[in-house]
């Protein structure tokens, strides 16, 4: 069972480089085919929401982590939160689905630092607007 997945040693220094206001922008994780492990797919240093949310296939389950910072300003203090996105689209299929949601607190739980957390099937399901307000929620 994927309980017993492990991540690659880079997942948690390429987490702490994400924040506060660090090298990236987001990272983009997922399931090693080789191995019972969680791997970085993608790092990216400078993107909006909007590129986030395109690179999510309609069709294969993720975990992303995107740092909200300058976008975001809570009582003229300089503000950051990540948000943790469980991506799941319909088209993924039912195993890939259970395996991901089995996964994803070997993951989550070593991501010390993050403001908020959604599950997502589609992309207006997750869109900037509706993530903005409950990341900002999460900073009261």
């Amino acid at each position: 069972m994927t309980t017993h997945i492990s991540l690659n040693p880079e997942c948690i220094p390429a987490f702490q480089d994400l924040q506060p206001r660090g090298s990236y922008k987001y990272i983009l994780y997922t399931l090693s085919p080789a191995k019972p492990e969680i791997d970085i797919l993608k790092k990216v240093k400078w993107a909006t929401y909007a590129d986030f949310l395109s690179d999510l296939p309609d069709d294969k389950c993720l975990y992303g982590v995107y740092s909200f910072d300058s976008e975001v300003e809570a009582e003229d203090k300089p503000w950051n939160k990540s948000l943790f996105v469980h991506w799941t689209p319909e088209k993924a299929g039912k195993e890939q689905t259970a395996k991901y949601g089995d996964a994803k607190i070997n993951l989550y739980k070593e991501l010390m630092g993050l403001g908020a957390h959604v599950e997502g099937v589609d992309k207006e399901g997750i869109s900037e607007g509706k993530v903005r307000d409950m990341v900002m929620r999460y900073e009261k």
